[in-house]
């Protein structure tokens, strides 16, 4: 009899432990990319910078806005669109993925307009950019190896970033040697290599 009782509750337990899980599964994951020459591998030497905000709604990744400021020269359109996104980690270069559309603005800045930049990714795919291993980057005349270029990375609260320099050092050291890192709720994500340059 007590179990015949308990039976509604224990239906209604296992209905939202299934429909909870299941809309765990299916949340959408808000991801974002801070662009600069720094982040290239090896690093530039540009003022430069942009955003790139992208959403993964399961398997249907969405990426859109970028902005940037004044580019050393125009946007290689002529390199596949003149923007990508690669499978590799920070500090690393890695294959294309898919090409990026950009809406541009003028020769120098442009934006990624959502309803040209939807993509289905495989689930190996989707496991990649969940471990931080996606990276957007763009091209410009100048540097057609790329000039911006950032990691999509799951937005956090709490999310540092530093680049390293010898001028930071006491007393200042001269050297080319450079290097950033990023940090989120103490959890050291990725580092990029110190480059020596000669």
């Amino acid at each position: 009899m007590k179990l015949i009782t308990k039976l509604p509750y224990l239906v209604f337990g296992f209905c939202m432990m299934l429909f909870g899980f299941s809309f765990q599964a299916h949340a959408q994951t808000t991801l974002e990319a801070q662009l600069s020459g720094s982040n290239e591998v090896p690093a530039i030497t540009s003022m430069a910078s942009g955003m790139v905000t992208a959403t993964l709604d399961g398997n249907e990744l969405t990426v859109r806005r970028f902005f940037r400021r004044t580019a050393s020269s125009p946007i290689a359109t002529n390199i596949a669109g003149g923007a990508h996104l690669h499978a590799g980690m920070a500090g690393e270069n890695g294959g294309v993925i898919f090409p990026l559309s950009i809406t541009a603005d003028g020769e120098t800045a442009g934006m990624f307009e959502a309803s040209n930049n939807t993509f289905t990714l495989s689930d190996g795919q989707v496991d990649t950019l969940m471990m931080r291993g996606v990276y957007v980057n763009i091209h410009s005349e100048n540097y057609t190896g790329g000039e911006l270029r950032g990691q999509l990375l799951p937005e956090s609260d709490a999310y540092y970033r530093s680049n390293l320099s010898g001028a930071f050092e006491i007393p200042s050291a001269k050297t080319m040697a450079s290097g950033s890192w990023c940090m989120n709720f103490g959890e050291i994500l990725f580092s990029y290599p110190v480059l020596f340059l000669d």
